[in-house]
C-alpha cells in the first residue's frame, strides 16, 4: 500500500495505492462518507459511475494499463471522492500522475506566494481534471505506439514469405487489446457529461473550458481505438486470404506432382510385371524406359508452367 497526503492550502487530497479493506474503512468513517461509498470502494471493478450526495460527489472511472508480462491491458479502477475541501482518491495499480500533479501543484503554490487570490489557484476540481487529463494523455500515447506497432505487424504480414503462428498470435493479441480498449472507455464519454453536471452544482466558476478539454480527449481516444478495431478486422481478413491463397497453392503443386508422379508410376508399374513385354529382351530397354519417363516428366512439368499452375 502507498499513501500520499499532500496539502495545498485550503485544499487536502489523499492518495491510496492498493488500499486495505480497513484503511478504507477508516478513511471513508473520517471523512464520513456515505455508506454506498464505502462499499463501492470496497468492491473491485466497479462498473464506471458517478453518484451525487449533499456535500461530496463519488466517481468510479477505469483506465487501462498495460502489463509487459501478459502482453495485455488491465483495469486501472479509480474511486475518487470531491469535496467543496478535499479530495480522496484510490488506485488499484501505481500510476507516476500522481506525483506529476503534486508537483505541479507544488510550483503553483510557490509561484502564487503573496497573491491575495492565493486559496483559489488550486480547487479540488482542478485536481480532478489533472488526473484524468493526465491519464487521457497518457491513454493517447499508449494509441500512438499501438498505432505503430501496428503497422508494423501489417508490413510483416505483406513482407513475409512465411506466414508463421507467431505472426497470427500478435494478430490475435492486439485485436483482443483494441476490443478491451474500446470497451474501456465507452463510458467515459457518459460519465464527463454526468461529471460536468454535478460539479457545476458543487463548485462556482467556468468549469466548461475543463470539461471540453476533457470530451475532445475522449473523442480523439474513442476515434483512434475504432481506426485500430476497424484496421485490426482488415489485417485479419488480409491474412486469412493469404493464408487460403497459399495453402491453394501448396496444394495445386501437390497435385501436380501426384499426376506426374502417377504417369511414371504407371510406366514403370507396366514394366514391372512378370510378362514378357515389348523390348523387354534387349539389355538397354532400361535406359530407354527412363528416359521415356523424364521426358514425360518434363514435358508435364513444361505444360503445367506455361498454364500458371507451378
Amino acid at each position: 500500500m502507498e499513501q500520499n497526503q499532500l496539502q495545498f492550502w485550503p485544499i487536502r487530497w489523499i492518495h491510496y495505492t492498493k488500499p486495505k479493506p480497513d484503511e478504507i474503512m477508516s478513511i471513508c468513517d473520517k471523512y464520513m462518507l456515505h455508506d454506498l461509498v464505502v462499499e463501492d470502494m470496497l468492491e473491485s471493478h466497479t462498473q464506471d459511475k458517478i453518484d451525487v450526495y449533499d456535500d461530496h460527489l463519488f466517481l468510479v472511472v477505469h483506465f487501462p494499463k498495460y502489463s509487459l508480462a501478459r502482453k495485455k491491458y488491465i483495469l486501472n479502477e479509480f474511486n475518487i471522492v470531491i469535496k467543496q475541501d478535499s479530495i480522496i482518491s484510490f488506485c488499484t495499480h501505481e500510476t507516476s500522475e500522481i506525483e506529476k500533479i503534486a508537483d505541479m501543484c507544488k510550483s503553483m503554490m510557490e509561484e502564487s506566494l503573496g497573491e491575495e487570490d492565493e486559496k483559489h489557484i488550486i480547487s479540488p476540481y482542478f485536481i480532478v481534471y489533472r488526473l484524468l487529463d493526465g491519464m487521457y494523455n497518457k491513454a493517447l500515447l499508449s494509441l500512438k505506439k499501438f498505432t505503430r506497432d501496428l503497422m508494423g505487424l501489417e508490413e510483416e504480414i505483406f513482407d513475409t514469405t512465411h506466414l508463421h503462428k507467431e505472426l497470427l498470435e500478435n494478430l490475435m493479441i492486439k485485436r483482443r487489446n483494441s476490443i478491451f480498449l474500446k470497451h474501456t472507455f465507452v463510458p467515459h464519454d457518459e460519465i464527463m457529461q454526468e461529471l460536468h453536471e454535478a460539479t457545476v452544482k458543487l463548485f462556482e466558476g467556468e468549469l466548461d473550458v475543463y470539461f471540453e478539454d476533457l470530451q475532445y480527449k475522449i473523442d480523439r481516444i474513442n476515434y483512434q481505438i475504432q481506426w485500430l478495431t476497424d484496421n485490426i478486422a482488415s489485417l485479419a481478413d488480409t491474412y486469412n486470404t493469404l493464408m487460403n491463397m497459399r495453402t491453394n497453392t501448396i496444394v495445386g503443386r501437390l497435385t501436380i506432382l501426384t499426376v506426374i508422379v502417377w504417369v511414371m508410376t504407371l510406366i514403370t508399374g507396366l514394366y514391372g510385371m512378370n510378362v514378357p513385354l515389348p523390348g523387354s529382351e534387349y539389355s538397354w530397354s532400361f535406359l530407354i524406359i527412363a528416359a521415356v519417363v523424364v521426358f514425360l516428366a518434363w514435358l508435364m512439368y513444361i505444360f503445367f508452367m506455361r498454364k500458371r499452375r507451378v
